[in-house]
């Protein structure tokens, strides 16, 4: 069905509207913002005792869907790190709705909340 749209759209000198979620506006979260043996100068964004050791955007995404938080996956480099970290994660968080804790939805309470269900996931057991 794509390619008939596009198709259509070249025939028409138009540039083709992609179907599915517009992610331009959605919080970016790089596997190494939660990584143990990355630094905070290297980007890490929580403390080491919630971290965890090499993980990747696909184990991101999968807890996030685990936890009812529509993500997507991008082939996007962290700047800091782009020969090692070739993969990114769009995140849709709400913004207006607080947590159970009365904590608002940012990346940084996110961090913390994936971080453990990363850790915990059968692959990594």
């Amino acid at each position: 069905r794509l390619a008939l749209v596009m198709q259509a759209a070249a025939k028409a000198g138009e540039t083709p509207v992609p179907e599915g979620p517009d992610t331009k506006r959605w919080h970016v979260v790089y596997p190494t913002y939660i990584d143990k043996e990355k630094t905070i100068q290297q980007g890490r964004r929580i403390g080491k005792e919630l971290a965890v050791e090499n993980p990747s955007a696909t184990e991101i995404a999968e807890c996030l869907k685990k936890m009812g938080i529509e993500s997507v996956v991008e082939n996007k480099a962290y700047p800091g790190d782009w020969l090692n970290c070739r993969q990114r994660v769009r995140v849709n968080l709400p913004h207006d709705a607080p947590s159970a804790e009365g904590q608002r939805h940012n990346v940084h309470w996110l961090l913390r909340q994936v971080a453990p269900a990363v850790a915990a996931l059968p692959s990594r057991q």
